[in-house]
């Protein structure tokens, strides 16, 4: 008898694991993703100040065909550019000249060739070339995908601005901001998307521990995510990002966008009182 359960247990387990890797190869090879991933967290980890940012100390990455490159990030948990290498921000050499540029994946860099191809490490080369003789500048990108204004905020307000000796702060923003949809309430319409989500999750999770499960499974494991894609597809019934993807079928557009310049404009402001003559911070504004 007790045999006989361990091979039924065992059967059953290699059956799902080649149903699952059948369903995962089958998906890749259509072009379809594999399981849900949670908006904008991929390869980052939950911060409690930013809602999300990179791990710290990660190896940069390039394939081996040049055709894509990552860059690895610092003990912050910052990009590494340039010739800049990982250091303790902390301290500062009086010949140094201090430059946080601050923004979204504009900022970080896409489809980048190296590390001397993003925004950052080319002000540096420049400003060290036409200027170095006086100042060792020093510009360190803070860039993650995704970033809007109040997340920039918090990050400028909260770890850039009294911890890292910033002589200067730069900041290149808009597109993200209008990207972000507000939300439901009002009142918690001046954080990410992802924060939201998050919040729901974890009180969901303490009101059903249930809800974890079937959280993890559809990040997890494709046979349960297609089952739940298939189930959303014939049903019309919305079972994944239903905040993010239900609004967009809501018609008041216009009173979104004065929504949205007002929380833009707002954040600014703040970025504003911040600013001083010791520390400036200077706003771009992406082209829309």
């Amino acid at each position: 008898m007790y045999k006989k359960f361990l091979f039924i247990f065992f059967a059953n387990i290699i059956v799902f694991v080649v149903i699952e890797f059948a369903v995962k190869l089958t998906l890749n090879l259509l072009n379809y993703p594999t399981v849900f991933v949670a908006n904008e967290i991929r390869d980052k980890y939950y911060n409690f100040l930013t809602g999300y940012y990179f791990n710290p100390n990660q190896p940069e990455y390039q394939k081996k065909d040049k055709s894509y490159y990552r860059q690895g990030t610092d003990r912050y948990g910052f990009p590494i550019d340039g010739k800049r290498v990982d250091a303790n921000l902390e301290n500062k050499k009086d010949d140094t000249f201090r430059i946080f540029l601050v923004g979204g994946s504009t900022v970080l860099g896409a489809v980048l060739e190296n590390k001397f191809d993003p925004i950052s490490a080319r002000i540096e080369k420049k400003l060290n070339k036409n200027f170095g003789e006086s100042k060792n500048f020093n510009v360190i990108n803070t860039g993650i995908g995704g970033f809007m204004s109040s997340q920039e905020v918090s990050l400028i307000q909260n770890r850039i601005k009294y911890a890292f000796k910033p002589d200067c702060i730069v900041i290149l923003n808009g597109a993200n901001e209008f990207a972000n949809i507000i939300g439901k309430k009002f009142f918690e319409s001046n954080s990410h998307r992802f924060q939201r989500s998050f919040q729901r999750n974890i009180n969901k999770t303490s009101q059903n521990f249930l809800y974890f499960f079937d959280d993890w499974f559809s990040k997890n494991i494709s046979t349960y995510f297609l089952i739940k894609k298939i189930i959303e597809k014939s049903s019309g019934k919305l079972l994944f990002d239903t905040e993010a993807r239900s609004y967009i079928k809501t018609k008041d557009h216009l009173k979104e966008v004065e929504n949205k310049i007002y929380r833009y404009f707002y954040n600014i402001n703040i970025l504003k009182s911040i600013s001083s003559k010791e520390t400036p911070i200077f706003v771009f504004f992406q082209p829309q």
